[in-house]
């Protein structure tokens, strides 16, 4: 399992081990970490918050998104998919500058809050 959260005052991504991305204009850092399970979790650190994605509809390492209004695909974690997972998890209600970390979870739905 890797560890890609450093402990400090505010628990940012390092640089080293993560991918930097822009949402909405914010400039945001992602990393993907494998659990022995067969399970991921997703980081988005933000100026402010950290959204924690739970993965765990891979098949053979391709990842099932469905998005609110039904459309579906299946593709690797790339930085598209992470913007989809962004937008998704900001219309829940989470937002990069809010200072307020969030932990939510693909389901067949879509994204729901844990």
């Amino acid at each position: 399992t890797k560890h890609y959260l450093t402990k400090g005052p505010t628990m940012a991504l390092p640089n080293k081990s993560s991918r930097p991305i822009k949402i909405n204009g914010i400039s945001c850092r992602w990393a993907v970490s494998d659990a022995p399970n067969g399970k991921h979790l997703l980081l988005l650190q933000g100026p402010e918050s950290t959204l924690k994605v739970l993965v765990d509809r891979e098949i053979e390492g391709m990842v099932w998104l469905q998005d609110a209004i039904g459309h579906h695909h299946c593709g690797p974690i790339t930085p598209n998919w992470v913007r989809q997972i962004a937008d998704m998890a900001i219309d829940k209600g989470w937002h990069p500058n809010n200072q307020k970390s969030t932990t939510m979870k693909i389901t067949k739905t879509g994204l729901e809050p844990v």
